[in-house]
């Protein structure tokens, strides 16, 4: 008997005709069959071409589609996706702008996810890779820098088939969160798996009061996303609610004591299990009735320090208490506050949350971001249940920079945080911790001054200019931007005629804003004066962010790497340093184009990528060594370029010997 012929045998070109005669959401469906179904052969160029035509159009547009082509564009057949740190935990100083860009050949970059010590990197089969140190109070721990390598797999008992092996629902993790000294992952099928250190295996976490179902769909009982939480564990159970419990009150076992499976007393979040009748279905009861016409169903949920806070269906913001057992069943408490400014804003219903630690941001449909702290919860909770008159409530923060500018995701550090853009580009705000580069914008002295952070109210805290809450400051990955930013920290190619507009910034806070807005106008057009249109027939750029991460006093990013269009880019802004002929020069160029050429397919061939496996070697000059060699014999364009020289917004020129600079208008 024949075989029957299935969706993923038909050819690349069927693939490919189909995908024009579907809309976002069924093109969504048809990538969620598995990642190998869809692109299992087809080369990624078609792929991402389609997927750009979908994409680039709901930029702007509040679609609630845009944060799930975010896993798709992470998990392209042959794509080059790459891990950016910067300020890589309290022990590495690494405040260069961008950070340092390593590729540990995982194969694609599902997710990523920091906390105070370590970094943790899901790859697109499902395996869980960390490095850093899982929690600084054990004596037993290790530390594995992350500059260093290799990143440690977090491997499952034996028995069960390794992620990085083969596939298996029960062991490939779709989500997964770091707490302060564990990591949580949900596998495919909806089983919870718990690592408490890199050494030792993972073991499974099952509930003593709630029952939990192990299934790829999405049923009754199924989990479908934990957090680690600062002080509490939590999973959201399909139909059952959001549980929570303490992971200090779970026993450290050596190797010797492993065991597969730990059963966990856990608590209940009130009121977070309604799910609205699908199909067929109808209400439980009046009761359930109710719930679902007050409160809804939990589209999105956070952990920080003290409470759940999780937003419903209805657009509605509710906060429950997790301090201790008895305060988790005290019940809920509304903030209203957020839908009355979204109201107020004119931005539409409130529909996702995201937030760490002991900060969090509501997001709307319309593009609005609201963002609140934890002395928010606690001004509500203590008004509710401890009888607190509240006279005044804490303001929200609404950042400029934040409202309609395609912001779909936020990452929270202990004092600083980032924002993910729809154009694949993370701002930075907050505070940079003893001026360790957490922002990511460059040490201070190298151009972190000329990009708007200042010292703080502690010398040793960096903090961002107000000008920056208002237009955003980007993080940039090209390594000859980072060279101009250093080369204009120092003083252009005239440092002395410059001295008196360098000093001005530090006193002027007219002159700060306005060089700082025209080093970021010069930087947003990096590269448009190549042919890029010609490489880039995607869209996304040289450098398209997938996924930021925050935690503690350093960040990471997920990047998806366009490398022709990189090397492109790279050689607009250099010329050779020795004298040539005409003829000299044209040859010098194609000699340049056959090697990049050559370069690209040998890297496409063997999955071996030189430039990745050279950026992860340390370099005690700060190069990268991958250029440092070739950059013996060439110079940058700008070398010729003056220190910028605005006419102020008061109408006052700065200083200087050289013409005025086009200003940057506000």
């Amino acid at each position: 008997m024949a075989r029957k012929c299935s969706f993923i045998d038909l050819p690349n070109d069927i693939l490919l005709s189909i995908f024009p005669y579907l809309d976002a959401q069924d093109f969504l469906s048809l990538c969620s069959i598995t990642p190998q179904a869809i692109g299992g052969s087809l080369r990624d160029r078609p792929f991402v071409s389609q997927i750009s035509l979908y994409y680039k159009p709901m930029e702007h547009d509040g679609s609630g589609y845009i944060n799930d082509f975010v896993p798709i564009l992470g998990s392209i057949p042959g794509a080059i996706t790459r891990m950016a740190v910067w300020a890589r935990g309290s022990q590495h100083k690494n405040s260069k702008s961008g950070g340092l860009m390593l590729g540990f050949g995982m194969g694609a970059g599902s997710g990523l996810t920091q906390v105070g010590w370590s970094t943790t990197v899901l790859n697109s089969k499902g395996a869980l890779f960390t490095s850093g140190l899982f929690d600084p109070h054990n004596p037993g721990g290790r530390r594995t820098p992350i500059e260093t390598g290799p990143l440690n797999l977090l491997r499952l008992p034996p028995g069960y088939p390794q992620a990085s092996d083969r596939y298996d629902p029960a062991t490939a993790i779709a989500q997964f969160s770091s707490g302060r000294s564990h990591v949580l992952g949900v596998s495919d099928n909806g089983k919870i798996w718990m690592w408490r250190t890199f050494e030792t295996p993972g073991f499974q976490i099952k509930f003593l009061h709630f029952d939990t179902m192990e299934d790829t769909r999405p049923a009754h009982g199924r989990v479908t996303k934990v957090i680690g939480g600062w002080s509490r564990c939590s999973a959201y159970i399909l139909g059952t609610g959001i549980v929570v419990w303490d992971p200090t009150e779970m026993p450290r076992l050596n190797a010797s004591e492993m065991t597969n499976t730990m059963i966990i007393d856990a608590d209940m979040v009130p009121n977070s299990g309604y799910r609205r009748p699908r199909g067929i279905e109808r209400e439980l009861d009046d009761d359930s009735a109710k719930v679902g016409e007050m409160i809804g169903e939990v589209v999105n949920y956070i952990s920080l320090e003290g409470y759940i806070v999780f937003v419903t269906d209805l657009g509605k913001v509710f906060a429950s208490s997790t301090a201790n057992s008895t305060q988790t069943r005290c019940g809920l408490v509304e903030l209203p506050v957020f839908t009355e400014q979204a109201s107020e804003l004119g931005v539409g219903k409130i529909t996702d949350i995201q937030g760490s630690f002991r900060t969090f941001a509501v997001f709307t449909t319309g593009g609005g971001v609201f963002k609140a702290d934890r002395q928010y919860l606690d001004t509500f909770w203590k008004s509710q249940y401890e009888g607190l008159t509240v006279e005044e409530l804490p303001k929200l923060l609404v950042h400029p920079a934040l409202q309609q500018t395609g912001v779909i995701s936020l990452a929270f550090g202990d004092y600083h945080f980032h924002a993910l853009h729809s154009d694949g580009q993370i701002s930075s705000y907050g505070t940079d911790s003893q001026m360790r580069g957490a922002l990511g914008l460059g040490d201070y002295d190298l151009g972190g001054k000329l990009r708007g952070v200042e010292h703080g109210r502690w010398a040793s805290n960096g903090v961002l200019i107000p000008r920056a809450y208002e237009s955003p400051r980007h993080i940039w990955f090209e390594k000859e931007k980072q060279d101009w930013l250093e080369f204009m920290a120092k003083g252009g190619k005239d440092p002395e005629e410059a001295r008196e507009r360098m000093v001005m910034i530090d006193t002027n806070d007219g002159a700060r804003e306005c060089v700082s807005d025209w080093i970021e106008k010069e930087g947003s057009s990096w590269g448009k004066h190549t042919t890029e249109a010609v490489v880039d027939d995607d869209g996304f750029g040289a450098y398209f962010a997938l996924s930021v991460s925050a935690g503690g006093w350093h960040s990471g990013a997920l990047m998806l790497v366009n490398d022709e269009l990189t090397e492109m880019v790279r050689q607009t802004y250099i010329k050779p340093k020795f004298e040539t002929s005409g003829h000299q020069a044209g040859v010098w160029g194609i000699l340049q184009h056959i090697g990049s050429t050559l370069y690209y397919i040998a890297s496409w061939m063997t999955g071996y990528n030189a430039l990745a496996t050279a950026e992860n070697e340390p370099n005690d000059a700060g190069e990268d060594a991958s250029h440092s060699e070739s950059e013996k014999q060439v110079e940058y364009i700008w070398s010729e370029q003056s220190f910028p020289r605005l006419r102020l917004p008061s109408g006052e020129e700065m200083p200087g010997d050289i013409p005025l600079t086009e200003r940057v208008e506000s």
